[in-house]
C-alpha cells in the first residue's frame, strides 16, 4: 500500500509539474497572442484613421489636376491670342502710320502722334501680359497644390505600409505626421482650393 501511496504521490508531482508547465506556456502563448492582436488593433486603428486623409488628398490631387489642365489650356490659348493681338495692333498702327506719312499731299504727322501710338501700345500690350501673368500664377497654383496633395497621399501609404510591417516607431511616426499635416500655402492657392 505504501508503494501505491508513493507512486500516487510521484505521478501526482508529476502530472502537477506537467501542467504547471503546460499552463505557463498557454499564459506565454496568451499574453503574445493578445500582444499581436491588440497591435493589428492599433495599427488596423491607424491604418483607418489615415484612410481618410489618403482619399482626401488623392481626390483633391485630382480635382488640382482638372483645373490645372483647364488653365494650362487657358494659358496657352491666351498666349496666343494675346501675341496675335500684340502683332495685329503694332503692324496696323505702323502700317497706318507709315501710309500716312507717304501720301502725297498729307500734311506731316506731328511726333507726338508716334509717341502716343507707342505709348497706347505699349500700354495695351502690358496689360496683355498682366493678365497674362494672373493666369500663370493661378496654373502654377494649381500644379503646386496637386503636387502637394500627391506628395501627402504617398507619404501617407508609405507611412500605412511602415505601420503595418511594424518598422515605425514614434520618432518616425511624429515625423510623418508633422509633414502629413503641415499647413498649406494660401493666397491665390487658398482661393481656388475652395
Amino acid at each position: 500500500m505504501r508503494d501505491a501511496g508513493a507512486a500516487a504521490q510521484a505521478w501526482s508531482r508529476r502530472l502537477t509539474k506537467h501542467w504547471l508547465r503546460y499552463s505557463l506556456h498557454a499564459r506565454r502563448k496568451e499574453r503574445a497572442s493578445m500582444a499581436k492582436l491588440h497591435a493589428t488593433d492599433k495599427a488596423f486603428t491607424e491604418q483607418m484613421g489615415l484612410r481618410g486623409p489618403v482619399k482626401y488628398w488623392t481626390d483633391k490631387s485630382a480635382a488640382h489636376k482638372k483645373s490645372e489642365g483647364t488653365l494650362r489650356a487657358l494659358v496657352i490659348g491666351f498666349f496666343v491670342v494675346a501675341m496675335a493681338a500684340i502683332v495685329w495692333s503694332f503692324w496696323s498702327v505702323g502700317w497706318t502710320l507709315v501710309n500716312l506719312a507717304i501720301q502725297p499731299g498729307s500734311p506731316t504727322i506731328p511726333p507726338g502722334v508716334y509717341v502716343v501710338a507707342s505709348a497706347g501700345l505699349g500700354s495695351a500690350a502690358a496689360v496683355l501680359f498682366w493678365g497674362g501673368r494672373i493666369l500663370t500664377k493661378l496654373y502654377l497654383s494649381q500644379h503646386h497644390l496637386r503636387e502637394d496633395a500627391q506628395e501627402r497621399a504617398t507619404m501617407a501609404e508609405t507611412y500605412l505600409a511602415l505601420i503595418e510591417n511594424q518598422a515605425a516607431d514614434t520618432e518616425d511616426r511624429q515625423v510623418i505626421l508633422n509633414a502629413l499635416f503641415r499647413a498649406t500655402p494660401d493666397g491665390i492657392v487658398k482661393y481656388l482650393a475652395k
